[in-house]
């Protein structure tokens, strides 16, 4: 029905627009283009009207067959491009819109205005002749005939009207024909949505979650129970089990412990006599191996102390001849320089007094001479007191510098002596180096040693393990067996423990030797410092004593 009247309104308007142009054909010109352009502008609205009738076509063609929710995407592919969008949204059950017809609603209006604009024409037209008729005549008669014929145009002018109106008309219904069957399509999409398409709602989404949490949270307590009951299950279980368990394992454990009593009786049957010739034979190979090393170590610890008491002697001899030789040669020098001062002083003593006796003798001879000889002598004595100051200073400095030599010769000799005991001790400490990786090499060999017992017991006991099924009977033996076996085994940590215990006495007593010669160089030391200094002193004595000399005789 409504696809007929569709039809029919646009065969309508197309009819009078043509019945329209066909009166105007050959009579009015303007008329005729107007009507042209009428029939223009509605020949434009047919075809978008078509294009969106189209579309409703395939719109409700894709309606009918209706899409799974995983398929929307593809169902709307084949949608055209404009209803994709909206057509998509109003399955989500938003209120959107379809599109309707664009230019159609302005094209009425246009038909309309078109109408209008050919009837002004006319009338322009019409009127304009009327008046020109009235001007040229002047007779009735003349004048009726030349007004009949503007007038009978009038009705010409007005039929533009007529098709304009007609079309906008006849298109107005095709449109509104169009929108309402879009209009249909749209609540057929709607309840698409909310019956077979209602999961892409969000808020029928929103409703199914809230619903779900419901249920699950109405469901929680009963979920809670069963885990409960499976938990006091599973802990049931898990007791049944370790009661099994643990019987199981003391099971295990009783026949264990009575296979390894019984193979660690028959190994220790085995190797008692295996324990005893190793203990013999590795105490019998170590004995010299000990002694020698004990002997050798005491030498070398005597000829070291030997060596370090004659190099300590020798160089305190070494000092002290140096220094009493130096003390003599320095007192030596000192008396020489003194006796030669005092040799010179009596020397000049006694040329002035002979001076003075010759010029006494020469007074009587003549007082001006004499008198002269005397201020002349008077004169020359300060000079000759300052020579003899300026020799006894100058002796005074070169014994200064003697004895700083002396000095610094004490000094030369206290820094090889400190050298020496430097050396002595560093020799001291390698021999504590050697003596220790001597101690750990012995370890190390015990350790080997232990190694060696415990390959062998794990070689026997591999051996001994193929014949257990043999020995089983014997449980008496199989004991007896094995106290023996274990008193092997105390014996040989006993020993091995009595032989630690010996290297550490060995070392401690080595430590307490080393220790009693660093005291004994360093008293030799503090002997020899404290030789040096009271030297010294007795050098800075000796000296003081000369300064006070030669000042007292100065002055």
């Amino acid at each position: 029905m409504n696809r007929f009247l569709y039809v029919l309104a646009l065969l309508l308007g197309a009819g009078v627009i043509a019945w329209i142009g066909l009166g105007f054909f050959g009579t009015d010109h303007l008329a005729l283009v107007v009507t042209t352009v009428i029939a223009i502008a509605y020949a434009v609205g047919i075809g978008e009207l078509r294009q969106f009738r189209h579309a409703n076509d395939c719109l409700e063609q894709q309606l009918q067959q209706a899409p799974a929710v995983d398929a929307v995407d593809a169902w709307l592919a084949k949608l055209p491009a404009a209803l994709q969008p909206p057509v998509y949204q109003r399955l989500q059950g938003r209120p959107v819109a379809l599109p309707g017809p664009m230019m159609t609603p302005y094209l009425l209006g246009l038909l309309v205005m078109l109408g209008l604009l050919g009837t002004f024409a006319g009338m322009i037209v019409t009127l304009g002749g009327a008046a020109t008729a009235l001007d040229s005549s002047s007779e009735l008669d003349d004048i009726r005939s030349a007004l009949a014929a503007p007038i009978a145009g009038l009705s010409l002018a007005f039929g533009t009207s007529i098709a304009g109106v007609a079309a906008s008309a006849a298109l107005g219904l095709a449109s509104a024909l169009s929108r309402r069957q879009r209009v249909f399509l749209g609540r057929y999409i709607d309840a698409l949505a909310s019956r077979s398409l209602q999961s892409l709602n969000p808020e029928y989404q929103r409703r199914q979650t809230d619903a779900a949490l419901e249920q699950q949270a109405a469901q929680m307590p009963q979920l809670l129970e069963r885990m409960q009951s499976v938990a006091d299950s599973v802990e049931s279980m898990g007791r049944g089990i370790g009661e099994t368990l643990e019987q199981k394992q003391q099971d295990f454990h009783q026949s264990t412990a009575q296979h390894y009593q019984a193979l660690a009786d028959s190994v220790a049957s085995s190797l008692r006599q295996n324990v005893q010739d190793s203990g013999t034979a590795l105490s019998e190979s170590l004995t010299p191996f000990f002694e020698r090393t004990m002997a050798s170590w005491r030498e070398a610890a005597e000829q070291q102390q030997r060596q370090l008491l004659e190099q300590a002697n020798g160089s305190l001899l070494n000092a002290s001849e140096a220094f009493k030789h130096n003390s003599q040669a320095a007192s030596q020098h000192w008396r020489d320089g003194v006796d030669a001062l005092m040799q010179q002083l009596k020397q000049h003593f006694t040329e002035l007094e002979a001076n003075t006796a010759e010029q006494l003798g020469q007074l009587g001879q003549a007082l001006e001479a004499p008198v002269g000889h005397m201020l002349e002598r008077a004169a020359e004595a300060p000079q000759a007191a300052s020579d003899v100051i300026e020799a006894l200073r100058q002796r005074y400095v070169d014994t200064e510098q003697q004895e700083n030599r002396l000095l610094e010769e004490r000094q030369r000799l206290a820094s090889e002596l400190e050298q020496l005991i430097g050396e002595q001790r560093e020799a001291a400490q390698a021999q504590q180096r050697a003596l220790e990786e001597f101690v750990d090499g012995a370890g190390q060999t015990m350790a080997d040693v232990q190694q060696l017992f415990r390959q062998q017991m794990e070689q026997q006991g591999e051996r001994l393990s193929e014949a257990v099924d043999e020995v089983r009977g014997g449980g008496s033996e199989i004991l007896s067996l094995s106290d023996a076996l274990q008193a092997a085994l105390e014996q040989f940590s006993q020993a091995n423990q009595a032989l630690l215990d010996g290297f550490s006495r060995i070392e401690e007593q080595l430590g307490a030797t080393q220790q009693r010669s660093d005291e004994q160089l360093a008293y030799y030391v503090e002997q020899a410092r404290e030789v040096i200094d009271y030297s010294t002193q007795s050098q800075h004595e000796v000296v003081d004593s000369l300064r006070a000399l030669a000042k007292g005789k100065a002055s």
